[in-house]
């Protein structure tokens, strides 16, 4: 459902966004107080740590976990292929379209794609060929068989192998 994705997109997306407050604030501390901050090398450095906070991170998890994230682990949903389990290049397309619909716009973007789609599908699920489907869920095992009373003996001696096929 919508609701879930947007559950889970919260999750993983506060993280990233902590992780890269946290690099900024690390790299300005131990940055030299004689250099300047726009300087050429500064700008380089800048770029990279965006770089790995918001794309090549989400793009590893993804792919390592084949559709998994911390947020996803929490809702319970991974997402799959259409036709199986997804690849490189379908988490590429996503991670590529989050820049774009999730950081660029702070998300109201992929909310409402995912809102309008039948499937919940934001546009990099659209244009990779990916869903997100609901994997936890509660089974219900079949209650305990209790023993009669009186066939307890039976039960003991009972030969339950299973049948010869000539038989």
């Amino acid at each position: 459902s919508a609701g879930m994705r947007i559950l889970s997109g919260l999750v993983d997306y506060t993280l990233y966004t902590g992780g890269l407050v946290m690099t900024l604030n690390t790299w300005l501390a131990i940055a030299p107080a004689d250099i300047t901050l726009s300087g050429p090398m500064a700008m380089v450095e800048l770029s990279l740590i965006l770089l790995l906070w918001t794309l090549v991170l989400p793009l590893t998890i993804e792919v390592l976990s084949r559709g998994l994230s911390a947020g996803r682990l929490i809702t319970g949903t991974r997402v799959v292929r259409d036709d199986g389990a997804i690849r490189l290049r379908h988490s590429l397309v996503r991670t590529l379209l989050a820049l774009i619909e999730i950081w660029a716009t702070a998300g109201p973007l992929a909310s409402l794609t995912c809102a309008a789609t039948p499937r919940g599908k934001r546009l990099g699920d659209l244009l990779a060929g990916t869903y997100v489907v609901h994997v936890r869920s509660v089974t219900r095992g079949a209650p305990p068989v209790l023993m009669p009373p009186e066939l307890a003996a039976w039960a003991s001696q009972a030969d339950i192998r299973a049948l010869p096929g000539s038989l």
